[in-house]
């Protein structure tokens, strides 16, 4: 394993070419997907209630994957109007089975607001909008 590894590595770096490309900036956002996780209480199994949030090909525009155990649950968020470049952020709620799906208007700001929700307390798995935004 360590030996595919490294050769992966090498080929990797070895690279023929010696052209450099010339890229030029663009206002997009880079987004890395964001994935969280807090363990189910049960005393007799090693369940997981797991969050990700995957960028689509649609500028704004998210899948959100939930699994409660064995359970899976999907979804779409759609960033508001003229937030299709605003960076996306997950939080878990304190002492719930509930994760908060909030951005940020720039990557380096502190505030977050908040904008959807998915709740696995209860009887099975939500998925909802909490707040309503429009930056136009």
């Amino acid at each position: 394993m360590g030996m595919v590894l490294f050769l992966c590595w090498t080929v990797g770096c070895n690279s023929s070419d010696t052209t450099q490309s010339k890229t030029t900036p663009t206002s997009e956002v880079v987004f890395a997907p964001l994935c969280d996780s807090v363990r189910i209480p049960d005393p007799l199994n090693v369940l997981y209630f797991k969050v990700s949030v995957l960028k689509t090909e649609r500028r704004g525009t998210f899948e959100v994957v939930a699994w409660y155990g064995y359970q899976e649950g999907r979804g779409q968020m759609v960033l508001p109007k003229g937030g299709e470049n605003f960076v996306p952020v997950l939080t878990k709620v304190k002492g719930e089975m509930r994760f908060q799906i909030g951005f940020k208007t720039d990557p380096e700001a502190v505030k977050v607001f908040p904008y959807y929700e998915v709740d696995a307390g209860g009887l099975g798995m939500k998925m909802n909008y909490t707040h309503a935004y429009s930056f136009q």
